[in-house]
């Protein structure tokens, strides 16, 4: 049964943009919607600086991960001109040192425990977070940053 929106988990694979069109086209009704919703971390402010710097200090990974998530650009590309909607909408938490020690430790791109990195990494951690606390929690913003666009399906393409 066609749908009239569809989100894909995860990432949305841009890299094989014609099978996902496909895909699309396959399940969504014609002028269907396709929604892709990702968590940007804040980047202004002092805290999100010191823990993108730790990330990069310190991730296996993290720059190969970080540079590989899609600009706006490439999702309106992807959308083949189809209608293209951005809206940003708040995500603060405030974390107190487990919170934060878990949502680091939890990236697949960061030092598990036993490897060189992973000691210097927490202590890293510790310190920034001894320095930004307020009532033993950091406030972590992530605006949740919703890009919806049409399909890029017309009802004649099925």
């Amino acid at each position: 049964m066609p749908v009239s929106i569809s989100s894909p988990r995860g990432r949305l694979p841009l890299v094989r943009a014609e099978k996902t069109r496909a895909e699309f086209r396959r399940i969504l009704r014609p002028q269907g919607w396709v929604v892709a919703i990702w968590n940007f971390r804040e980047m202004e402010t002092p805290f999100a600086k010191a823990y993108e710097d730790i990330l990069v200090k310190y991730g296996t990974d993290y720059m190969r991960v970080r540079d590989s998530y899609p600009k706006g650009h490439d999702v309106q590309n992807f959308l083949l001109g189809g209608e293209f909607l951005h809206h940003v909408l708040p995500n603060v938490q405030f974390l107190d040192w487990d919170g934060l020690a878990g949502r680091l430790r939890s990236g697949s791109y960061v030092p598990q425990e036993g490897h060189a990195n992973f000691a210097p990494m927490m202590d890293a951690l510790r310190e920034l977070f001894r320095a930004h606390q307020e009532m033993a929690a950091c406030e972590w913003s992530t605006p949740r940053t919703s890009t919806p666009g049409s399909c890029p399906v017309s009802g004649n393409n099925r």
